[in-house]
């Protein structure tokens, strides 16, 4: 029913970026029903009266002429291990409420290990987070992601991550793997060594 969606952080101050995810639906809603989201001031209006004491995750769902929101308390993933995934035929270019394409590989690993996907030869995503490499001196983010995160943005604008291809074959250039997503300040996200 519903084919697209976005995840937002929701705190005290309402929810955070709610532009940039706007603009991000406004995108995707063309791209997908060729036209403007009918229902966008209600959904605007609504959006905007959304508050919460602490960090919550604000699920949008949404399809050609309705949508609906979910609040869920935040539990940040436990990773523990990352996991290369080489496949040449793996694409999400919008924010699909179907994610086979990037779930199907994560069931296959153990509960705490998460995928990073590599395609032709280049590191692209995790299965719910963009991705920043620390090669000694800054942070690196793929410059071929499958999604193009509004976090990921954010650092790009902020100067704290650079774009550049990051191959496999260069992996060894890199001491640590950083998972960000729309949920997670800069200063809190996990770094992982490798």
């Amino acid at each position: 029913m519903f084919p697209l969606f976005e995840t937002i952080r929701s705190g005290p101050d309402g929810l955070f970026h709610l532009d940039s995810h706007l603009n991000r639906m406004k995108e995707s809603y063309c791209q997908i029903f060729h036209g403007e989201i009918p229902y966008l001031n209600e959904l605007e209006k609504e959006l905007k009266t959304i508050r919460s004491p602490q960090r919550e995750k604000c699920r949008l769902f949404y399809g050609e002429n309705s949508f609906k929101t979910e609040r869920l308390p935040y539990h940040p993933l436990p990773v523990r291990k990352i996991i290369f995934i080489e496949d040449n035929t793996i694409d999400y270019p919008l924010k699909f409420t179907d994610r086979t394409c990037l779930e199907k590989y994560k069931q296959q690993l153990p509960e705490s290990a998460e995928p990073v996907f590599v395609k032709n030869g280049y590191l692209t995503d995790a299965s719910f987070a963009n991705l920043a490499l620390w090669n000694g001196s800054e942070w690196i983010t793929p410059d071929t992601p499958l999604f193009y995160g509004i976090h990921r943005s954010v650092l790009i604008q902020k100067g704290k991550i650079i774009p550049k291809p990051v191959s496999l074959n260069d992996i060894k250039m890199y001491s640590a793997i950083m998972l960000i997503n729309a949920m997670l300040d800069w200063e809190e996200t996990i770094v992982y060594d490798f």
